[in-house]
């Protein structure tokens, strides 16, 4: 191919594909390209060529070329336009500590994002994808604290992008950038598992609960004698709370258990183990057991051996499960056995949430005159004896606990926001705050307005004389 040909063919194609790029200098290209063609045109005719055959290819030529042009001229305005508002400088912040605007550019960013996944310029997959991954680094350079945003990136790997394999990737960062949300953890680790890398699956998890064990060190200290409890190693996930560290061994256990029922039994043993292990890991292994391997002797033994831990004895949501655990089964007469055996303790026994449970299992399951004895008893040990103001709530509370069912209660929709409201189990009722407020307005219209008024007149007098 002759040297200028060649030159001609390669600015031809640096101009198509300079003129598909959304940038304020568009306009200023597409002239640039049409003269190029035009002039092209001239030039042929002016060798010998026919003009009118080097006329006609030129038109054809940026016939085809315009429909590009005019679609990324239509996507650099509409971008524009996605992206006024948007601080591009804003630095990356956790989630309800950037100011007010925060979440205005959380929208912002989220419509822009939505906006380049739909291909405005209608872009080759290639293309599109590195377009939609700029978009996302640099959403990511000011979202870096918000996990829904890590995700959709993954996501969109996974389903459009560059595969599983990016979307893997960006995981990865994901968890480095947020080493304490678990829940992109636990994203990494199904994502890794259902492609069948249970070996990598599990090493997440491995890297998670390293940090709620001790190290081997602390434990050889222990052996020795008058040896210190041993404490975890720490890390990110140490320190957030005991129910984030539940979930962990819970996920891991579930991971376990997909393997094999021993495998997850091996790790609930390794939990309990674990410094102050929480009360949840033993619910969900006595209910692993129960509900997969359809052992309820063996999931009431989980049970029990959690209630000899002195906190879980004095925990009532432990103590809820259990009973749940036992209506389940049927077994009436040892969950009505549980509530009489925890009640003993003082703790509990002030615990509002067990004798609402109690006083709504007898209700359920015994005679009406064993559920009035126990209301009694309920109210005697919560100290309240039908008095005025919290005692009233309290009562109705109790006397809901008779009949309703699941979320029925027996009274009207107005009636049932206005109870819940004064249960503390809603918002007030429309109107129902207003009326509130007008009404101590109007108990100060009278006496107490004249005696405000009297007293203002006093004081300025007062002021007036000094």
């Amino acid at each position: 191919m002759p040297p200028p040909l060649l030159l001609l063919l390669l600015n031809r194609r640096t101009y198509q594909r300079a003129i598909v790029v959304p940038t304020h200098s568009l306009e200023l290209i597409w002239k640039n390209y049409e003269t190029f063609e035009n002039t092209t045109a001239a030039a042929t005719s002016s060798t010998g060529g026919s003009a009118a055959t080097a006329k006609t290819f030129s038109t054809r030529v940026l016939s085809e070329q315009r429909p590009r042009f005019q679609a990324a001229r239509m996507a650099y305005r509409e971008r524009k336009r996605k992206m006024e508002g948007i601080d591009t400088a804003a630095l990356p912040v956790p989630p309800g500590k950037g100011g007010p605007a925060q979440l205005d550019q959380l929208k912002l960013w989220k419509a822009f994002l939505e906006y380049e996944r739909s291909n405005p310029q209608r872009l080759e997959p290639a293309s599109l994808t590195k377009r939609v991954e700029l978009a996302y680094m640099q959403a990511l350079m000011c979202l870096l604290h918000f996990p829904e945003v890590w995700y959709d990136y993954a996501r969109w790997h996974a389903d459009a992008g560059e595969g599983v394999a990016s979307a893997t990737s960006t995981l990865l960062r994901a968890v480095a950038a947020l080493p304490s949300c678990l829940l992109l953890h636990f994203a990494l680790a199904d994502l890794e598992e259902a492609q069948g890398n249970s070996e990598a699956a599990k090493q997440v998890y491995e890297n998670l609960v390293k940090q709620l064990e001790p190290p081997p060190e602390a434990l050889q200290q222990q052996q020795q004698p008058n040896g210190a409890a041993p404490q975890p190693a720490g890390g990110p996930i140490a320190d957030l709370p005991s129910d984030q560290h539940a979930l962990v061994w819970i996920q891991y256990m579930r991971f376990a258990r997909r393997d094999s029922v021993t495998a997850s039994r091996r790790m609930f043993i390794r939990a309990k183990k674990s410094p102050r292990c929480p009360w949840q890991v033993y619910v969900a292994s006595a209910l692993m057991e129960w509900r997969h391997a359809r052992l309820p002797d063996v999931a009431r033994k989980i049970f029990e051996k959690g209630l000899e831990v002195a906190e879980f004895a004095t925990t009532p949501e432990f103590i809820l499960a259990y009973s749940d655990f036992l209506c389940d089964l049927g077994d009436v007469d040892n969950t009505r056995a549980l509530f009489e055996r925890v009640l003993t303790e003082d703790a509990n026994r002030k615990s509002s949430m067990l004798w609402e449970r109690y006083l709504a299992f007898e209700f359920e399951m015994g005679d009406l005159q064993s559920a009035l004895r126990l209301e009694k008893r309920a109210r005697e040990a919560l100290g309240e004896s039908g008095s005025a103001g919290a005692g009233a709530a309290r009562n109705m509370q109790l006397l809901l606990l008779r009949y309703q069912f699941i979320d029925s209660w027996p009274c009207t929709p107005e009636q049932k926001q206005y109870l819940a409201y004064l249960l503390n189990k809603g918002p007030a009722p429309p109107g129902f705050e207003k009326q509130k407020r007008s009404g101590r307005g109007d108990s100060e219209s009278g006496t107490d307005r004249e005696g405000r008024a009297d007293r203002d007149r006093h004081k300025e007098e007062g002021d007036r004389d000094h």
